[in-house]
């Protein structure tokens, strides 16, 4: 009698397990078709490459227990239908800004700086200049910010990053801009699709849901 008790809960367990994974699978397969009539139907007008102010953004909420869920390969599905750059971000503890808008480079303001000593014109070289977009390197935020036309910007397990990284995005996801102390505020060429992934470790915070 034991074992047959145990044989139906298992037996309930997997149904529920297939039941669960059959709605995620029917929510991917909605979504899928949805994409491809609008993108189809968009293409028809000649109308996505040169439409730079989608405002699109996602946040895909997953369980710590439950990987693979296909969080992350909506984003690059998303990407490939729409024929379009995707920019990835695999957010982790301690990640930074520095280390998602860019930073200055180093060994080039170093170089410029060198050959100004030997030049007769000391105007060739201020603070301004060694600290301009010439020797900048961009990372995939500003990228994505800087892109002609829009991109699909994805946050990985966005919920590893801390509570003041989320604090820092919110001008880029708000306000599609970002502020450089030296370079000042820069604002969005177009408008990324913005996908967002987290697995539950912690909860995001209310102000980066609302963007």
């Amino acid at each position: 009698w034991s074992s047959d008790v145990c044989s139906s809960d298992l037996g309930r367990k997997r149904g529920v397990l297939a039941g669960t994974v059959n709605f995620f699978l029917w929510i991917l397969s909605f979504l899928y078709g949805a994409v491809v009539l609008i993108r189809n139907f968009l293409y028809d007008k000649n109308f996505i490459l040169s439409q730079k102010n989608f405002d699109i953004k996602v946040i895909s909420i997953g369980n710590i227990t439950w990987g693979g869920t296909g969080k992350t390969s909506l984003a690059k599905a998303i990407a490939k239908l729409l024929k379009t750059q995707l920019l990835r971000i695999q957010c982790f503890e301690g990640i930074t800004a520095e280390q998602v808008i860019g930073e200055f480079n180093y060994q080039k303001q170093l170089i410029a700086i060198e050959l100004t000593k030997h030049s007769k014109d000391k105007d060739d070289l201020d603070e301004y200049n060694i600290f301009s977009k010439e020797y900048f390197i961009a990372r995939p935020l500003l990228s994505a910010l800087q892109s002609e036309v829009p991109v699909v910007l994805l946050f990985d397990e966005i919920d590893r990053a801390d509570e003041e990284f989320e604090a820092f995005l919110l001008e880029a996801l708000g306000e599609n801009q970002i502020t450089i102390p030296e370079l000042g505020t820069i604002a969005a060429s177009s408008t990324p699709i913005v996908f967002l992934t987290s697995n539950g470790t912690r909860e995001l915070s209310p102000a980066l849901r609302r963007r």
